[in-house]
This record gives structure tokens, sequence and C-alpha cells, in this order.
């Protein structure tokens, strides 16, 4: 029952999924004496790297580049997205559920995808201070940045000069907040 019973677990047993569920359920602070290096069990990992991303380094490297896998890790948390392989960073699908869970795992995403327009657009228009990551160009947007505002107010701050500057944007933006 105390989790912390874990450290003194032989380390050919530090690997076992049922010690580790068991663990876990406990507390996240058993992850710290895990054996992730051999772990096999890929619905053990994805737990694992809901609680902390930064683990998959301590998992086998064949994981940051599978795709499959990293698809359904960035739907339980999006901030693994700055542990995958670059390419990954690049996909248009891997990119878009990272930042649907947390949108601050755009800081990761390929500059061509923050400048994409159809990818960033559903994204502001859930997360609207996603904004703060997307590419120079669309906060010069004027449509896409009142989406952004129309879902938080807070988009206002990643608005550029030039739209700032821009009567009619301005008293579009006003007139959102009611």
């Amino acid at each position: 029952q105390n989790w912390r019973a874990f450290q003194y677990v032989a380390p050919t047993l530090r690997n076992d999924s049922e010690l580790i569920r068991m663990a876990l359920e406990q507390d996240v602070g058993a992850l710290r004496f895990v054996c992730t290096s051999t772990m096999t069990d890929d619905d053990l990992v994805l737990k694992v790297l809901q609680y902390d991303a930064s683990l998959i380094r301590r998992f086998p490297p064949r994981l940051c580049a599978d795709r499959v896998f990293i698809l359904q890790a960035v739907r339980l948390n999006g901030l693994l997205l700055q542990h995958v392989a670059q390419d990954l960073c690049a996909d248009r699908v891997v990119v878009h559920e990272a930042a649907m869970q947390n949108f601050q795992a755009l800081k990761y995403a390929s500059l061509s995808l923050r400048s994409d327009l159809a990818v960033m657009l559903p994204i502001v228009r859930r997360h609207g201070r996603a904004v703060a990551f997307v590419a120079p160009e669309l906060r010069a947007d004027g449509a896409f940045m009142l989406e952004a505002i129309r879902q938080d107010l807070g988009a206002l701050k990643y608005v550029s000069s030039s739209l700032c500057e821009d009567h009619g944007f301005m008293f579009s933006a006003v007139k959102l907040d009611g």
C-alpha cells in the first residue's frame, strides 16, 4: 500500500507492469523508481507519459519516432511533442492533437505548421491564447485574430502592431467583448 516501497524493489522487477500500476495508483512519485528502458507494455508507457512527458527520454528510442504511438501519447499529454522525432513536430495530425490537448505544445511544432492557417485556426478556436505560439504573419491576419479573441479576450495581447493601429479591426475586437 505504500508506493515508496517501490524503491526497494529489485531492479529486475522494476519493469513489472502490475507492480508499476499499483505504485502509480498510489502516487506518481513512484515514477522515479521505474525501470523504463526495458518497459514493453505500451499502454503502461502511455499511462506513465500522461504524468510526465519528459520520461519518454528514458524509454526505448523507437517510441519517439513511432507515429502511431506518439499520436496516442500526445492526446494524453500534448507537451510530449517537445521530446519526439523532428518529423513528427511537422506532422499536421500529431501537432493538431498535441495542441488540442495542451496549446503550449505549439512551442515545439515546426514553423511551417505554426504559419499554416488551416492547422492553426481550429486550435485557436478552442484555445484563443494559442496565438502566442503562431507565426507572426497569422498574428497580422485580422480574421484569424478575431477568431482567437472571440474564444479568449486575452488573445488581444498577441495582435500585431499593424492590427492594433487598424480602426476597423479594433472596433470589431472591442465589439466581440460585448
